[in-house]
């Protein structure tokens, strides 16, 4: 083995850890996981989603239909939050959720852990509400996670 590509996949995973760490670390520790289900393609066993079938997010669409992976979560005071994960290992995407009518309010997990307010100025994120319910934008990279805590 190569001792420098060894050293600079460390290094690189080491950067990845890190930034996990700082922007999601504390708040994980914190939440209790509820379930999780594939979108477009399941693996592992895992549950393919459904649409309408969650009575939270009704409807997941990907531009190239990439597959993604959504889980709940819940905090002690029993907020709602869910992460939503680009599943390619090789495709970025333009990832669309849409919610039902309860979900009043979404907050984005920012730089670290800050929560941003999707319906005013986040910048990574498009926001619009319907009288169906709400829906949310984002772009993810291969693997990117980008957590959400829900407001009714």
């Amino acid at each position: 083995m190569n001792t420098g590509s060894a050293l600079k996949t460390f290094e690189w995973l080491s950067r990845v850890q890190r930034t996990f760490q700082y922007n999601f670390g504390a708040l994980m520790a914190e939440l209790t996981h509820e379930s999780t289900v594939h979108c477009h393609k399941a693996y592992g066993g895992y549950k393919l989603f459904k649409e309408n079938e969650d009575p939270i997010v009704k409807r997941v669409e990907s531009a190239n239909n990439t597959p993604s992976i959504l889980s709940f979560f819940h905090d002690k005071d029993g907020r709602k939050y869910m992460a939503i994960v680009n599943n390619s290992q090789t495709e970025s995407d333009y990832f669309t959720y849409y919610f039902d009518n309860s979900v009043k309010n979404i907050y984005r997990i920012a730089w670290g852990g800050k929560e941003v307010n999707a319906r005013e100025n986040d910048v990574c994120n498009r926001y619009s509400m319907t009288d169906k319910g709400s829906q949310n934008s984002a772009w993810l990279a291969p693997g990117q996670m980008e957590i959400f805590r829900l407001e009714f």
